[in-house]
């Protein structure tokens, strides 16, 4: 009757305040883990947070990181690929240097008065026939064409300065910018797939170089004989069958 009705009205309107008061404490407690997210965010470590960096750095750049060991994968393809190729073209944000340039070393500048030297790998009969001495003797840095490259390399080095300047080396030739290095230190030195040797084995890689092979990589398979101080070696998975591939720059686009 009149009185069951009236209770069944108190009894549902407390039902309705309780649901209205269980959403509202879900909403706020929805914006107090939104209002944590920053928080969150701020906690990560540094090192999570730099490699982010460098996963979303472009290729493109204007050199910031190049000189201590931050250069983005896709860069350091563009210029190693650059090496091979005979046309002069400026990359990113350096402008090539067309005086000290030919066709076995490729140097860049920028308008901050960086400097980057390309070396270019095997390529020419004279190549291959230096690559037998290294392969059987060990020997790479009494050749003809190693001091061809090093003439190139102390001409661009007199010219922007050592401490300016960075060396990249693609398989033979990232020796090559290793030995130059010691000769000479520079700011930093990229190798990618460099040649190695078991008459290397416990030696140093310099502190200022950062070595990156493909996993499949014959040629620098050997590397990891050598003690790298720094942990700057870096090795990109590519499994492969196909070992000039393999050797080849594909890889730095993974």
């Amino acid at each position: 009757t009149n009185a069951q009705a009236e209770r069944l009205n108190v009894l549902r309107q407390y039902l309705q305040r309780g649901v209205r008061g269980n959403r509202q404490q879900e909403r706020q407690a929805e914006a107090q883990r939104v209002a944590e997210i920053p928080d969150a965010i701020r906690n990560v470590s540094q090192q999570e947070r730099e490699a982010g960096r460098r996963r979303i750095r472009p290729p493109r750049f204007a050199g910031s990181g190049i000189e201590d060991g931050d250069l983005a994968n896709e860069a350091l393809k563009e210029f190693i690929d650059a090496s091979y190729e005979k046309e002069m073209k400026d990359i990113g944000g350096f402008t090539i240097d067309k005086d000290l340039s030919d066709e076995r070393v490729k140097v860049y500048h920028n308008p901050e008065g960086k400097a980057v030297v390309v070396h270019r790998g095997s390529y020419s009969v004279s190549d291959w026939a230096d690559n037998y001495l290294y392969g059987r003797y060990g020997l790479f840095n009494s050749t003809g064409t190693y001091k061809q490259h090093k003439k190139r390399n102390d001409k661009a080095l007199d010219k922007y300065g050592a401490e300016n300047s960075v060396l990249i080396g693609h398989s033979r030739a990232g020796k090559y910018v290793e030995e130059l290095n010691k000769e000479r230190p520079v700011q930093h030195t990229y190798t990618f797939n460099k040649a190695s040797h078991l008459i290397e084995s416990n030696k140093k890689v310099p502190d200022n170089q950062t070595d990156i092979r493909t996993s499949s990589d014959i040629v620098s398979s050997l590397s990891f004989l050598q003690k790298d101080r720094k942990k700057r070696r870096r090795t990109i998975k590519q499994p492969t069958w196909n070992f000039l591939k393999a050797h080849g720059t594909e890889g730095l686009s993974k």
